[in-house]
């Protein structure tokens, strides 16, 4: 044997012995390698892993009763108008009047006239229940249909 064989010999066994008398080292290896495959998942921005503080779910805000400057019940949040080319949300859409529901109107007011507490628990518009009575009712447009399948073109010119 050579003298290089023998050393090599005695490092892969030493190698051996402090993995087996240290455990800690391998779980601390997979779980420096659970981190970096989270870290690159998290990395990743097509995906949000969580929601942020000051992101609400419509879910929260959709429902909510709506006070206005004078204290009165305006109505409540229905709906949302998002720009499709933004993403951002342009109009909040509220039921007013009416009597529990019927002969109500649907309004629809910019999202920036609105005050919204800690997870939307009380939303408030910065208007009257009497301007929000006296607004134009909001005008409903009909959902485009699809194109059949094979109707549309490539996108680009022949």
């Amino acid at each position: 044997m050579k003298r290089t064989d023998v050393a090599f010999r005695t490092q892969q066994s030493s190698r051996r012995c402090n993995m087996r008398k240290q455990p800690w080292f391998a779980a601390a290896a997979i779980a420096a390698i659970a981190l970096l495959a989270g870290t690159s998942a998290a990395a990743d921005p097509r995906f949000v892993e969580q929601q942020a503080e000051n992101e609400l779910l419509g879910d929260w805000v959709i429902g909510s009763t709506v006070q206005g400057l004078d204290g009165e019940e305006v109505g409540n949040i229905t709906d949302f108008l998002i720009d499709r080319e933004t993403g951002v949300i342009t109009a909040v859409l509220i039921d007013v009047g009416g009597f529990l529901g019927f002969a109500a109107k649907t309004v629809a007011v910019p999202l920036a006239e609105f005050e919204m507490t800690y997870d939307a628990h009380q939303v408030q518009l910065m208007l009257t229940r009497d301007a929000a009575d006296a607004a134009p009712e909001f005008e409903f447009r009909e959902r485009e249909e699809l194109p059949a399948p094979g109707a549309m073109g490539t996108g680009f010119a022949n």
